[in-house]
């Protein structure tokens, strides 16, 4: 298997766990789950962090952008266009809805608006109730590009600017304690200090939800993933522990007297020194890897449960959640490596490994979907809901329940939602797929890309041509309408002046009948 099988199964196994958390399982695994599921996902996007991007941010920023804002707009634009729709079916309604009382509303044309505006410009405004898990695009997308601008920017101060020394018995190891190692134990380390600054004094990161704590420890786990990363690569070299030379702090004189940085380094890549050998004694012993981090995580679950899916409450949830997600790292990478060695022991067909049988394939294909369970998983819950609906006799509402049908019959259904919500996004990653081998072998964002500007182009000639064509007609129009005016107008005069001619013509009639009859009149009194 290649060395990213470790990784791949380390993140299958954790959106296992992010599933688990969501189809509320029992309270020990309920709380493992929301301690170790997205933390781990933070730590593995670390893991794969590599420093050329110091010099190459706009890939970085391409691949980012790619791999988290599209698929978020997309799916929450999905959402919100059959969000109303799904009143009508009942799989969302405003009677049944989280275990805290909350319910959703049909949205009228301003909120259908405003909720648009907020996906595409501010990655928020998604359906919590179909989309809750949403939350993990931004807060990695966010942690990600600061993550790169603090590592670019320390980079920069010569206080981290370090000589490679190059020895003939470490030829294999040759960056031994590299100045990018020290920098992101510092922006580890102020991380986690703004996380408990901010959760001391409950200050917040104006527009990030939970006031930025996710962020923030979305940072620190970056960090801690790339330290994770650089400690193996310098494992993987398997020297012998008396190869490994313990540094030497400079002797102090006139000319270059030791600085704090000097110390700094030699104190910190002292306890390096000693991590590696404690870490090489464990590695001759597999099992203690994985019981040692496991004795540990299981003293975390013990207490209540640090999550970043919620704001911590004090300094000891940070803290919690930090060392929980470092210990939790190694416990399922370890783990990882131990389902490699017993697929590799497993008898193969010739020209087969491990990564060929059934069990690995599933893991692989497990951890190479991981967004799409992460984001269609809850939508899937709601097929074991209908289900569970229709066994127990229970209202038809709530299936509408977030994330689950809480009631307390059926208990053990916290594993179908936990299959469900696995298999049927796989399913329809599958299906996709192979629709799109079957029909669009030649589909790529390129070739989606060109056919968007050709339709765009072919929409501008066509509004173009029939521009032109209403342009014409409404010139005759405007041409015939003046011409049907005036003549209007002038029969409209003519017709005004007969029918005041007609009256002026009465009116006279009628006072000169008046004044003769007024006339005869007064020549018959004249006579009597």
């Amino acid at each position: 298997m290649r060395n990213n099988h470790h990784i791949t199964i380390l993140k299958a196994i954790a959106i296992t766990l992010v599933v688990m958390a969501h189809a509320s399982s029992p309270q020990c695994i309920s709380r493992l789950s929301y301690m170790l599921g997205v933390s781990l996902f933070f730590v593995a996007s670390g893991f794969f962090f590599n420093v050329k991007y110091l010099h190459d941010e706009t890939t970085f920023l391409k691949r980012r952008l790619r791999g988290l804002y599209l698929p978020f707009v997309k799916w929450s634009v999905l959402l919100l266009i059959l969000h109303n729709l799904w009143f009508e079916f009942g799989i969302l309604n405003e009677n049944y809805g989280n275990a805290a009382g909350g319910v959703t509303h049909p949205l009228n044309a301003q909120q259908w608006m405003q909720s648009l505006w907020s996906i595409v410009t501010n990655m928020s405004g998604y359906d919590v109730f179909l989309g809750g898990a949403f939350w993990f695009f931004r807060a990695l997308l966010v942690s990600g590009i600061v993550f790169l601008i603090l590592f670019k920017m320390l980079s920069l101060l010569p206080y981290y600017h370090m000589e490679r020394v190059d020895t003939p018995e470490m030829k294999n190891d040759t960056e031994r304690f590299s100045p990018y190692t020290l920098i992101a134990l510092t922006i580890a380390f102020i991380s986690l200090g703004l996380a408990i600054w901010k959760t001391a004094c409950n200050l917040r990161w104006t527009g990030m939800a939970q006031g930025g704590y996710r962020e923030l420890m979305g940072i620190f786990f970056l960090s801690v993933g790339y330290l994770y990363n650089r400690f193996y690569k310098w494992q993987a070299c398997r020297l012998p522990d008396n190869t490994l030379p313990l540094p030497h702090l400079p002797v102090p004189d006139e000319e270059k007297p030791a600085t704090v940085a000097d110390k700094l380094r030699f104190y910190a890549y002292t306890v390096w020194i000693c991590i590696k050998r404690m870490a090489r004694v464990i590695h001759r012993i597999p099992v203690l890897s994985i019981l040692i981090p496991a004795a540990i995580t299981a003293l975390f679950v013990a207490f209540p449960h640090p999550s970043m899916a919620t704001r911590a409450q004090n300094v000891g949830e940070v803290l919690a959640l930090a060392a929980s997600g470092i210990v939790g790292f190694a416990l399922v990478y370890n783990l990882s490596a131990v389902i490699i060695r017993l697929m590799n022991t497993i008898p193969q067909k010739e020209g087969r490994t491990g990564a060929d049988h059934i069990a690995a394939r599933i893991l692989l294909y497990m951890g190479e979907n991981t967004l799409y369970i992460f984001g269609w998983h809850i939508l899937a819950f709601k097929v074991v809901s209908i289900l569970k609906v229709c066994v127990y006799g229970l209202p038809w509402e709530m299936v509408g329940g977030h994330p689950v049908v809480h009631s307390e019959e059926g208990k053990w259904f916290w594993m179908l939602y936990t299959v469900a919500g696995i298999a049927l996004p796989l399913c329809g990653v599958f299906l996709s797929k192979a629709l799109r081998r079957r029909f669009f072998s030649d589909y790529s964002y390129a070739t989606l890309f060109a056919q968007i500007g050709n339709a765009l182009s072919a929409t501008t000639h066509v509004m173009a041509i029939g521009a032109t064509v209403i342009l014409d007609y409404t010139r005759r129009f405007c041409k015939h309408f003046v011409r049907l005016s005036a003549l209007t107008a002038h029969y409209l005069w003519v017709a005004v002046c007969w029918t005041f001619g007609w009256l002026i013509r009465g009116i006279i009639g009628f006072w000169r009948s008046l004044v003769d009859a007024v006339k005869s009149g007064t020549d018959v009194n004249d006579e009597e």
